[in-house]
């Protein structure tokens, strides 16, 4: 004799993912909220990031399009490292003269120095 469930197996699958997409919209819109708000910028795309919007070449020619289409300040996410292109001389008087002492405590980029001798 078969062992009867009091739902039928279908209506508990349906239920559990619905359950599971609920939880997940929730968390993500919880996760959304905690965080501040980046300046804007072309979306990236899962794990690799803006790595195919970035210039190969012609860069201030691509950072003038980004500040023209995203504003004097853009954000880009690269794997491993986010960036800010400031796009304008005022934007960066006010976040580097200004606030400087709120990023002076940025990484340093070693490898960067001692490659190009800085």
């Amino acid at each position: 004799m078969p062992s009867q469930t009091p739902f039928p197996v279908s209506t508990l699958n349906a239920a559990f993912v619905i359950g599971t997409l609920l939880a997940l919209i929730l968390l993500s819109k919880y996760r959304v909220r905690s965080k501040l708000p980046y300046p804007p910028g072309p979306r990236p795309l899962p794990l690799v990031g803006n790595l195919f919007q970035a210039p190969q070449s012609r860069y201030a020619l691509t950072w003038t399009e980004f500040g023209n289409r995203y504003g004097p300040l853009t954000w880009l996410t690269f794997p491993g490292q986010n960036f800010l292109v400031i796009n304008s001389i005022e934007a960066a008087k006010e976040l580097l003269e200004k606030r400087g002492l709120n990023y002076q405590d940025r990484p340093r980029w070693v490898m960067l120095r001692e490659t190009w001798s800085i």
